[in-house]
């Protein structure tokens, strides 16, 4: 998603990234060396894409939202002169009916936490996912938009959430 969103960039746009896949909210905080390497930058801008991990992929056990949030939080009070985008958690193919609502409960706290805290919430969610045929629920990501595994992106996939992420930035910053 980064490469996407920065060819859409003008060239004088300096993009760093100090994520790592796989990685959980509370592996940033608890170990600080991600967060700590990104505060030496002091950047302007700061995007954050994570959730899903935290919230079914967690090998030891899901987290719950609240403990997402507080985490959140210490990774934006990190940069208390930084623009902070963050998106909503996508939706997944082929969850339970748990998994699902606790990524809707997620996305309904991000949405809080933004509006609380000035952070520019990339809204999603509804525009990358179809309705389940069995439930009728909006819970599943679209099939052009995932690889075949339920999860992760296609680069039509990528290509949509970057577009995403750009126009909500263009609308918060001015390039």
């Amino acid at each position: 998603v980064a490469h996407r969103f920065k060819l859409r960039m003008p060239v004088t746009f300096k993009y760093q990234n100090f994520s790592k896949g796989g990685s959980i909210y509370g592996s940033l905080v608890a170990t600080n060396a991600q967060l700590d390497k990104a505060k030496l930058v002091n950047p302007k801008i700061v995007f954050i894409h994570c959730g899903i991990n935290d919230l079914i992929f967690n090998v030891e056990a899901p987290i719950d939202v609240n403990t997402i949030i507080s985490n959140l939080d210490t990774i934006v009070q990190a940069f208390p002169d930084s623009i902070i985008f963050i998106d909503e958690v996508l939706p997944a193919t082929n969850r339970s009916s748990e998994e699902n609502i606790r990524i809707n409960n997620l996305n309904e706290a991000l949405l809080a936490f933004s509006l609380d805290n000035g952070v520019n919430l990339v809204n999603c969610y509804d525009e990358m996912a179809v309705i389940n045929e069995n439930t009728g629920l909006l819970t599943e990501i679209n099939p052009i938009y995932q690889r075949g595994d339920g999860l992760h992106l296609s680069l039509l996939g990528v290509d949509k959430l970057a577009e995403l992420i750009y126009n909500k930035f263009i609308t918060v910053v001015n390039i």
